[in-house]
């Protein structure tokens, strides 16, 4: 089922030879699907528990359900934890914002004109670990790369620009994740992990077919 619905976006893609187009379609796909399975176990066991007849054996570790899928119930040293890390990153793009895009668009180009790139790099990677750690006591340890990729996409589906992009790809973080929730909050039952990233996947949806309409417009 992710096969088929991720050939058309595949195969546009690849006529628009993007490879972040590929990477994106593909993600999108694969984790709405994780996402919308847990949402119908989670749907499942709900009924299950409102009509006790209908249970056949034991139900899932809400330990690991939690570990796997994120739990709100985090604690003040993690929130405080997150809100550290979260700063940090902020400061760390401002402060090297010049090297960051320049590492990004050419490494090489960048070492040679004396921009650190290792440096940057590694910068990168231990960022982009962290985000990783804080993000799976929200999202999941399954669904926490949803969070890392799908706002960045949406946002170069929208704009082309690193200013607007990284706005943009702000508030779709911060709509994914309050919407989510908000879901989480109403449908108690459910893990607030694939809410989110339903949310995450739905606005990217709705900025790929505006993308998709831009170009046919300008055809």
């Amino acid at each position: 089922m992710s096969q088929l619905l991720t050939n058309p976006l595949y195969r546009n893609a690849l006529l628009t030879a993007s490879a972040l187009a590929i990477a994106c379609a593909l993600l999108s796909v694969l984790v709405a699907s994780l996402a919308w399975g847990v949402v119908a176990l989670a749907i499942h066991r709900h009924a299950i528990n409102l009509h006790p007849e209908l249970k056949h054996g034991g139900g899932a570790d809400t330990a690991a359900w939690d570990y796997l899928l994120g739990d709100v119930r985090i604690s003040t040293h993690a929130m405080l934890a997150g809100v550290c890390v979260s700063i940090a990153v902020i400061v760390t793009l401002l402060a090297l914002h010049k090297e960051v895009l320049y590492y990004c668009m050419d490494p090489a180009l960048a070492e040679v004109s004396g921009v650190r790139a290792g440096f940057v790099h590694y910068l990168l990677m231990l960022m982009l670990a962290l985000v990783i750690v804080v993000g799976m006591r929200l999202a999941g340890s399954l669904l926490v790369t949803a969070l890392l990729v799908l706002p960045g996409a949406t946002a170069l589906a929208l704009s082309k620009r690193l200013g607007p992009v990284v706005l943009l790809a702000t508030l779709v973080s911060l709509v994914g994740t309050i919407g989510g929730l908000a879901i989480r909050a109403k449908y108690t039952y459910l893990p607030n992990g694939p809410a989110i990233v339903l949310v995450l996947v739905g606005q990217f949806v709705l900025a790929y077919a505006w993308q998709l309409a831009r170009k046919h417009r300008t055809a």
